[in-house]
């Protein structure tokens, strides 16, 4: 399969699942869509998501700046390390 977890998700919801979309612009900060300059610090408090992070060091500053570094992130970036 070709291709990436957004558009396996979109795919398996929407094909597989028939779950209804609701478009909510406002939820998901994503790179390919326009986002604020500084999109990727992670700290615009109106997004629950954002994306991509393709490397392990952004996605774990991202994840701190969102959880507020608490220790169960922290735990979630040391368990899941891929390099």
């Amino acid at each position: 399969c070709l291709w990436g977890e957004d558009m396996f998700i979109d795919q398996c919801l929407g094909r597989v699942l028939k779950v209804k979309r609701v478009l909510m612009n406002n939820l998901l900060t994503e790179e390919h869509c326009d986002p604020p300059e500084d999109w990727d610090t992670c700290e615009d408090k109106s997004s629950i998501a954002f994306h991509p992070f393709k490397k392990l060091a952004t996605y774990s500053q991202c994840l701190n700046t969102t959880t507020d570094g608490r220790k169960d992130a922290d735990k979630f970036a040391d368990n899941n390390e891929t390099g």
